[in-house]
C-alpha cells in the first residue's frame, strides 16, 4: 500500500470515528427527551433485523436450535399417545378382543407383489431396497452390483417403490416388472413425505407375505452393501431373535426451522429431545419384532418421518435399539479411496452418488 492509500484510510478511520462519536451523542439527548418514541424505534428494528435474519436457512435453524432449548419441554415430562402397555396391545389385538381403538389409521395398500422368486424357500435374510418409482437407471445399477451378491448367497430381494404420477413412468414400469418381477409397489404417491407408508409397505410384505425369512434389511438405493459382510455380523451377533440395528440417534432434537423438511411444531410436538430411533437409511431387523410394530403403530400418533415414527414404536415395545454406526454408518461417508474401510463395513451411504456404489462393489471384490 503506497503512502496516498495509507493516508485516505487513516482520514477514513478519522472521520468514521468522529461521525459514530456525534451520533451516539446525539441519539442518546434524543432518545432521553422522547423515550416511548424511541422504545417503539428500537422495537421495530429489532423485528426487521430479525425477520431479515430468520429468512436465511442457516440462521433461522440457529435460532430454532435455541429456542428449542429454551421453550421445549424436557424429556423428563415425554409421553406420546396413546400412553399403553404395549406387550398386552399385542396379546389381545391378536387374540381378536381388544376394545382399544387405533388412532393411527392404516390405509396403506400392497398393489403390487414380487414374483414367487423373491419370497421362496427359509432364506436367512430379505432384503427390501428403497427407490423412486421412476428411478429404475438405480434399480438397474443395483442389480448387477450387490444384488447379485445377495443372490449368490441364496438371499431374497425387492425393490420397494411407490404409484407413478405420469403415465409414461407407468409404461415402464410395466415393461421393468415383466422383465424382472422385482418390484414392491404400495398404493401411495412415492414422495419424501410418504415414507414412513413406503416403510410400512415393506413391514407388512415381511410380517404377512414373505415371513419365512428370519432377518429382514430394508435400505436406501444409494447405499453401498457390503453382503459378505453383513452374513458375518449376523453370524458374530448369534442370530439374535428380537434384533433392530443400524445407526442410533441417542439424543436427536427435533427441527423446528420451518425452511427445514424435516421441520416439526411445538405444537406437534413440544419435547426437547426425539426418542432415540434408527437412520432411515439402512435398518436390519429379525423378522419377530415386524408384526408386534405394525400392530403398536396403530396406537401410536403418526410422525411423517419413518425413523422417529417406528423409534417411537420400538420404545413403547421395549424393543433395545442395536447401534451400528461403525458397520452401517448413515451421517458420514467413509472415503473412496479406503479400501480397508469398505471390506470390513457393511455399507455406507453415498448420499446419491451412484457411481460410488458401483466402484466400492469393484473395491469389496477385488483382489
Amino acid at each position: 500500500m503506497d503512502d496516498d492509500e495509507t493516508k485516505i484510510k487513516n482520514f477514513t478511520v478519522i472521520v468514521y470515528k468522529f461521525m459514530s462519536a456525534v451520533l451516539t451523542r446525539w441519539t442518546v439527548r434524543w432518545s432521553r427527551k422522547h423515550p416511548l418514541i424511541a422504545c417503539v424505534v428500537v422495537l421495530l428494528a429489532f423485528s426487521a433485523s430479525y425477520a431479515v435474519l430468520n429468512r436465511s436457512k442457516t440462521v433461522s435453524s440457529i435460532l430454532a436450535a435455541v429456542g428449542n432449548e429454551i421453550w421445549a419441554t424436557p424429556m423428563s415430562q415425554y409421553k406420546w399417545p396413546l400412553e399403553i402397555e404395549a406387550h398386552n396391545v399385542v396379546r389381545d389385538y391378536k387374540a381378536g378382543r381388544l376394545a382399544l381403538k387405533p388412532i393411527t389409521k392404516d390405509n396403506t395398500t400392497i398393489i403390487l407383489y414380487p414374483n414367487k422368486a423373491r419370497c421362496g424357500g427359509q432364506p436367512l435374510l430379505t432384503v427390501l431396497v428403497k427407490t423412486r418409482v421412476e428411478d429404475k437407471f438405480n434399480r438397474d445399477l443395483l442389480r448387477r452390483t450387490w444384488v447379485t451378491d445377495l443372490l449368490s448367497n441364496g438371499l431374497q430381494y425387492s425393490f420397494l417403490i411407490g404409484e407413478c404420477k405420469e403415465k409414461s413412468c407407468q409404461t415402464a414400469l410395466e415393461a421393468e416388472v415383466a422383465e424382472h418381477g422385482d418390484l414392491l409397489q404400495g398404493g401411495f404417491v412415492d414422495s419424501y413425505l410418504n415414507n414412513t407408508l413406503k416403510f410400512t409397505v415393506g413391514l407388512k410384505y415381511m410380517a404377512y407375505r414373505c415371513n419365512a425369512s428370519r432377518y429382514t434389511l430394508i435400505i436406501d438405493g444409494d447405499y453401498s452393501l457390503n453382503v459378505n459382510r453383513l452374513l458375518q455380523y449376523l453370524r458374530d451377533a448369534n442370530y439374535p431373535k428380537d434384533l433392530l440395528a443400524g445407526r442410533v440417534w441417542s439424543s436427536s432434537r427435533p427441527f423446528r426451522s420451518k425452511y427445514d423438511k424435516h421441520y416439526m411444531s411445538y405444537e406437534f410436538y413440544p419435547f426437547r429431545l426425539l426418542p432415540p430411533f434408527i437412520a432411515a437409511g439402512a435398518t436390519l431387523m429379525s423378522v419377530e419384532i415386524i408384526e408386534p410394530m405394525l400392530i403398536i403403530a396403530k396406537f401410536t400418533k403418526s410422525v411423517d418421518f419413518d425413523d422417529v415414527f417406528y423409534g417411537m414404536v420400538a420404545r413403547k415395545l421395549g424393543i433395545t435399539l442395536r447401534d451400528e454406526t461403525k458397520l452401517l454408518p448413515s451421517w458420514w461417508v467413509p472415503e473412496l479411496a479406503d479400501r480397508e474401510k469398505h471390506r470390513n463395513i457393511i455399507g455406507s451411504h453415498r448420499l446419491g452418488n451412484l457411481k460410488e456404489v458401483e466402484l466400492i462393489h469393484s473395491i469389496i471384490h477385488s483382489d
